[in-house]
């Protein structure tokens, strides 16, 4: 092989493992936002553990495009660790705290606070964590939504947050036995109204009457309102083959 072939294998040889490793790289910046221990957890066989990208791209690239900082929707301490720390806290100071809602805020708070020390019940009417993350999950393309939920379950038993389901909060049962409660109980689906005769055979219907509920809709359904609530459900009934017609509606 003469000096001037070896150089040019060398180079493609480099070449080639660079690229591979760029690539690598590249296609784990936003898993490694969503966990920085994703390695480690995977190599310690700790998978379960791992905090899932979900894709979303709502504190990662769309903030690149605004020349923002990059963090993440999932783990939003990303990009923040230098200035936002969460240290265990003093024995002196530990509370017992109640969060209302085990949507994706309540579970966060939830588990952040029982890492730093304190004693936290977390309630929610449903009967499962994940509150509008389990709508959402069921639309084409957020599977990864359940990666989420399982990711904040194991952290319940890590933690030991004291989980209660099925349960309606009152004032009596939060008066007296908490130093703090944390409402995040969530959104509800705006309202509008629809004229409708005596005699039409539409039906009106939300979008959690559809997702959370499985109403059925029929072949032909008009959305009113694409956003990103409306094309999702779109998205979701024309998988399930309905002819669906996305509408802009005015509130104003």
């Amino acid at each position: 092989m003469g000096t001037r072939t070896w150089f040019l294998w060398q180079g493609i040889y480099l070449f080639t493992h660079l690229l591979i490793h760029t690539l690598i790289t590249t296609l784990l910046d936003r898993p490694f936002l969503a966990d920085p221990y994703f390695v480690n957890k995977a190599k310690a066989g700790r998978a379960d553990e791992i905090n899932t990208c979900i894709g979303c791209n709502q504190a990662c690239l769309d903030h690149v495009f605004q020349s923002k900082r990059a963090s993440c929707l999932v783990n939003p301490i990303a990009a923040y660790e230098s200035s936002v720390k969460i240290l265990p806290v003093d024995a002196t100071k530990k509370q017992n705290i109640a969060v209302v809602g085990a949507g994706p805020a309540g579970l966060s708070f939830a588990v952040t606070a029982a890492q730093r020390g304190h004693n936290v019940t977390l309630f929610d009417k449903d009967n499962k964590i994940g509150g509008q993350f389990n709508m959402a999950k069921m639309v084409p393309g957020k599977e990864e939504f359940y990666e989420t939920l399982r990711y904040f379950n194991k952290q319940i038993q890590l933690t030991g947050v004291r989980l209660e389901l099925n349960t309606t909060v009152t004032t009596d049962m939060l008066k007296d036995k908490y130093h703090s409660v944390v409402v995040a109980t969530g959104v509800l689906p705006r309202q509008i109204s629809l004229k409708k005769t005596p005699d039409s055979k539409v039906n009106v219907y939300s979008y959690v009457d559809v997702l959370r509920n499985n109403v059925s809709v029929g072949q032909r359904v008009a959305v009113i309102g694409a956003g990103g609530i409306g094309y999702d459900i779109s998205d979701f009934l024309t998988h399930g083959n309905s002819l669906t017609y996305l509408l802009t509606y005015s509130l104003t």
